[in-house]
């Protein structure tokens, strides 16, 4: 692939102003069969929306049977694997499906390659993990919760190499019902398994039986795209890991991104507060569904496009930056209202602190929506190497904002939380911001900073009008929040013509939404 370091900018193509139509440039393409980009976006919500129900019910169940204890065992498990999840994929997910956008052919030939590579590196993985759990000097009970949860990351490690090649494929239907099939039977099994006494033990073999599921079913449905190739990939299994070690850095960053509040205020409040922190992270990512959507479309579609038209770059960017800024604001300022007594709420009073947190997380969930599309062009279009440093800029600044900033807010309201929270506004404002000015320049021009600030108005007038009812019944806020919020912007002319096309279009297939995803393609 190309390296746009030099700042030219990343090309990708205009898109068909009715995203979600049948014809046109948006519609199922002649090569490959690949589905429409609308079609994509409306399967992975379909499973999303099925996935966030069945995900809040391992949020309420699992706390209760296993204790704080418990979770914090299975959680420790995890989060050393997931350290060693980098090396184990090597970037190689991110690769894959961009080779597979651009040339079908190459991409299946590397699917069988990819999935050796993972499976070599994951053995020389796992005896780093077994020496730093050796060396470290972790209970029977811990070294046991590694082994299982060591064999669900191979699991997901090989099934995450059939999604990268249905992605590459632009078929997100496959992936999307593997989800709710594996998820729906992941959550019956979880919750007998706890209820019959099964403990950590049973909720770590539960999640390796939902790995094991997943990577079966994947299997099968890419069985009517491809065979397997095991031949030695062009370039060789050396070749396959320098061209995916710059995904691999990447990730790595993100990954270090993402902890390193967990890390530092470990170090700074007691653990308390680092379980509200732990808990409104938690809700916080499941917010996080439209942009995941929206980037696990257009990656592909950036990539296969990034070679052959560069001249809708910044019209693209510019559209899907405006989709975004609105549902954020829209989903984080709502946050912001309600958080507390929901918390509460899901969790008892002893969490609603969490709720605090959760409300500045709110605040800056419109920039982390932004980032997310930013980081996805500079991986799909060759700026990784300044999205990287750029990162590595913020996990500096949240470090050192972290230090000062979270034992004030601690001494001053009890809940050092907050300065974590607070910290994603700043790096993430100064991520968005230099990433506009130098990857897409013209995509925040003039009208695209009018339309931001009527955006931002609608949203702090529904916080005016529905923050001082958020301690009644929590679905009389959420109603007057969508209420206000929906006048404002239709008073102040915030909608575009994709926007309303693509609302009227979801409006038209939700009553079918079962037929749409299991119907033919």
């Amino acid at each position: 692939m190309t390296n746009d370091d030099s700042g030219t900018g990343p090309a990708m193509a205009p898109i068909d102003p009715s995203p979600l139509s049948d014809e046109g440039p948006l519609a199922p393409s002649d090569v490959e069969g690949r589905a429409s980009v609308g079609r994509n976006m409306f399967d992975l919500m379909s499973s999303q929306v099925v996935t966030f129900a069945l995900g809040l019910v391992a949020q309420i169940v699992q706390p209760r049977f296993l204790g704080p204890d418990g979770i914090g065992q299975i959680q420790l498990a995890f989060s050393i694997w997931l350290i060693a999840q980098i090396v184990v994929t090597l970037g190689t997910g991110s690769y894959l499906t961009l080779v597979m956008a651009r040339d079908p052919e190459r991409g299946r030939a590397l699917v069988g390659p990819v999935l050796l590579l993972r499976c070599a590196l994951f053995v020389t993985s796992a005896l780093g993990v077994a020496l730093f759990a050796w060396g470290v000097g972790y209970s029977d009970e811990i070294l046991v919760l590694l082994a299982i949860t060591g064999l669900t990351m191979l699991l997901m490690a090989l099934a995450d190499t059939f999604t990268a090649a249905f992605f590459g494929l632009e078929q997100m239907r496959y992936p999307a019902i593997v989800t709710v099939v594996s998820k729906f039977a992941y959550t019956i099994v979880m919750v007998l398994v706890l209820v019959l006494g099964g403990g950590v033990y049973g909720l770590a073999f539960t999640t390796a039986f939902n790995g094991m599921l997943t990577l079966l079913l994947l299997g099968v449905f890419y069985r009517r795209f491809g065979r397997l190739s095991w031949r030695r990939p062009v370039g060789g299994y050396s070749g396959l890991a320098a061209a995916s070690f710059g995904f691999m850095v990447a990730g790595a960053v993100i990954v270090i991104y993402l902890q390193v509040d967990m890390v530092t205020m470990s170090l700074l409040v007691d653990e308390e507060t680092l379980g509200w922190y732990t808990v409104a992270d938690v809700l916080m990512s499941s917010l996080l569904f439209i942009p995941t959507i929206i980037i696990s479309v257009l990656y592909p579609v950036i990539g296969r496009l990034h070679d052959d038209d560069r001249t809708g770059a910044e019209d693209l960017v510019r559209r899907a930056l405006s989709g975004l800024t609105l549902a954020g604001v829209a989903i984080g300022f709502g946050a912001f209202i309600v958080a507390e007594p929901f918390c509460a709420l899901l969790y008892g009073e002893d969490f609603r602190q969490a709720g605090q947190i959760l409300a500045v997380f709110g605040l800056a969930l419109p920039l982390i929506f932004a980032t997310m599309l930013l980081g996805t062009v500079a991986l799909a279009t060759g700026f990784k190497r300044f999205w990287t440093k750029l990162m590595v800029v913020g996990i500096i600044v949240s470090i050192g904002f972290d230090i000062v900033v979270v034992p004030l807010m601690d001494r001053r309201y009890g809940n050092g939380g907050i300065g974590g929270a607070l910290g994603y506004i700043v790096t993430e404002g100064m991520m968005v911001i230099v990433g506009l000015r130098w990857m897409t320049p013209g995509a925040m021009d003039r009208a695209a900073i009018f339309r931001l600030s009527k955006i931002v108005t609608a949203g702090l007038i529904m916080i005016l009008a529905a923050y001082p009812l958020r301690e009644r019944f929590l679905l009389l806020p959420i109603g007057v929040g969508a209420a206000v919020f929906c006048a404002a912007t239709v008073a102040f002319g915030v909608l575009t013509d994709d926007e309303r096309s693509v609302l009227r279009r979801i409006g038209a297939r939700v009553p079918i939404l079962g037929s749409h995803v299991h119907g033919s393609g």
